[in-house]
């Protein structure tokens, strides 16, 4: 695939492997314009991480992962188009509401834990002709959680995924990615502390219990002053029950978000697939927490 004729209209961001620009193609449709760093392009293997993410996402047509319209991998900057979603990060609407002082809407967090849950299963249920391809995104984090305006949820960025015939193994991620984020086996530890417990699929479910306890108590869990403290704190604090902190919070939905939180990987659900039941089984019960995703459109877009 080649990227077509576009025009840079700003930069959005600037990660560790690459720009990410807001850009017009040549229909002037809104797309973003991933380009890989000069300065990794030149290094075969992370040239290689930066290509073969892409070509992973690219593998998914799922209503809830920004799709990848086009890759360009044989110029000196390997560059990808991808879609374009109007409207705030996780980490942005997050932020936001904070300094607000707004709550998350029952509605609102339910819409999002929901999107989530079933991308998630998606992601981890990738079947080629050898079978399973063990994906595992090992990102999943506010900065790459898109809140569109109309309501959409996308999941972004492949950079650090691990699966079947990838460049990278599961140990090679550990202590890897954003660090508040980190699951205790991916921070180095496993449940005892003592030995590494290579991150699997359910490395990606401890990182959603993350987000679903920050959405329902509008806090960070493990943030710290420093990467040191945030890893003591993912390994040796245990997290506030949310129903307790708010009792209007349903037990069930509390329960799943703790057991999500586990310490040890045999502890938490086996997989996305029983997280976005159990999440339906608890709108089904307390209509204040069925999903909208037209209100959550309109509460992010109330934000900007």
């Amino acid at each position: 695939m080649k990227t077509r004729p576009y025009t840079p209209i700003e930069r959005l961001a600037c990660t560790a492997s690459s720009e990410i620009w807001l850009v017009h193609d040549e229909d002037r449709h809104e797309r973003v314009l991933k380009v890989c760093h000069s300065h990794l392009s030149d290094i075969a293997r992370e040239r290689r991480y930066f290509v073969d993410s892409l070509r992973l996402q690219a593998r998914f047509d799922h209503p809830h992962l920004v799709k990848l319209i086009s890759l360009d991998d044989t110029s000196s900057r390997p560059m990808a188009i991808l879609e374009y979603v109007q409207g705030l990060t996780l980490a942005e609407a997050g932020r936001r509401a904070q300094m607000d002082g707004r709550r998350w809407p029952s509605r609102a967090v339910m819409a999002i834990l929901q999107a989530l849950a079933d991308v998630l299963e998606s992601i981890h249920l990738l079947r080629d002709e050898n079978g399973p391809v063990e994906v595992v995104h090992h990102d999943v984090s506010p900065q790459n959680v898109l809140l569109g305006f109309n309501g959409t949820v996308k999941l972004t960025d492949f950079g650090l995924a691990v699966w079947r015939g990838g460049p990278r193994s599961s140990r090679d991620v550990i202590g890897c990615g954003s660090f508040s984020y980190l699951s205790p086996e991916r921070a180095g530890m496993d449940g005892n502390n003592t030995e590494t417990t290579l991150p699997d699929a359910r490395s990606d479910l401890y990182a959603l219990g993350i987000l679903a306890w920050e959405l329902l108590l509008g806090v960070q869990l493990h943030r710290r002053e420093t990467p040191t403290e945030t890893m003591t704190a993912i390994l040796n604090d245990p997290p506030d029950t949310p129903a307790d902190v708010f009792g209007d919070i349903p037990q069930q939905l509390s329960r799943l978000v703790t057991s999500l939180l586990a310490q040890r990987p045999d502890e938490r659900p086996d997989t996305a697939t029983n997280v976005r039941h159990a999440l339906a089984r608890i709108a089904e019960s307390d209509p204040a927490w069925r999903p909208d995703f037209s209100y959550l459109g309109e509460w992010v877009a109330s934000l900007d």
